[in-house]
């Protein structure tokens, strides 16, 4: 089955899920989702876990992912515009973990707490359920090895800005006004990676990633 692109919509949602299973998609949002009881069978692009209790993925926007419970599965999942996330917001937009699995929930008591902590707010006060995502997020970006794809060049970047018809005038001069600072900030990351030829970019992150496995 082909993945399929989920239209979501959503600026930030979390909630309790049992037993989930669900075909291969991708959707511009972020997904978080944490194991509070049993096992889930986790794909996200070419790299396949069963992540268990204390366990964690964060799929970044545009990646594909699908989810597969084969006994039984209770896992805290948080959906949420890249916006929502503060000052990863430009992390979300622009790159991805060379792995999208986090075990430190395992051994740190905080994380679960943490987790527990969003879904209780969601219902009752998403800003402060937000805050405590980005504390979740504090907790697992260190674990995180980071690949930045960087533009063949500036003026690429902006035929393809210009080209895909998704972003406003507005967004695309901010984006030209940032793109100096931004490029700076490829030396806090693991791996550089320049998006020239799809097929190659691909290849080489696939490269990455397989390192890790």
């Amino acid at each position: 089955m082909r993945p399929f692109y989920e239209n979501k919509q959503i600026g930030f949602r979390c909630f309790l899920s049992k037993d989930i299973t669900f075909p291969a998609h991708l959707h511009s949002e972020v997904e978080l989702i944490f194991i509070r009881e049993g096992a889930l069978e986790v794909t996200v692009s070419n790299q396949t876990k069963k992540i268990r209790k204390g366990e964690a993925a964060l799929i970044f926007p545009d990646m594909v992912h699908s989810y597969l419970t084969e006994d039984s599965c209770l896992a805290v999942i948080c959906i949420f515009a890249p916006s929502h996330a503060k000052e990863y917001y430009q992390l979300f937009r622009k790159q991805q973990p060379k792995c999208p699995f986090f075990t430190s929930g395992t051994c740190n008591p905080d994380i679960p707490f943490a987790f527990d902590r969003m879904l209780h707010y969601a219902e009752h006060s998403r800003a402060v359920s937000e805050a405590w995502l980005n504390l979740i997020l504090a907790y697992l970006m260190p674990e995180a090895e980071l690949i930045f794809l960087a533009p063949p060049s500036p003026e690429e970047l902006l035929r393809r800005l210009q080209g895909r018809n998704t972003d406003s005038a507005a967004e695309i001069a901010r984006r030209q006004q940032c793109l100096e600072a931004e490029l700076a900030q490829q030396v806090y990351y693991d791996y550089v990676v320049v998006n020239d030829v799809v097929e190659d970019t691909v290849a080489q992150i696939r490269q990455i990633m397989a390192k890790g496995l």
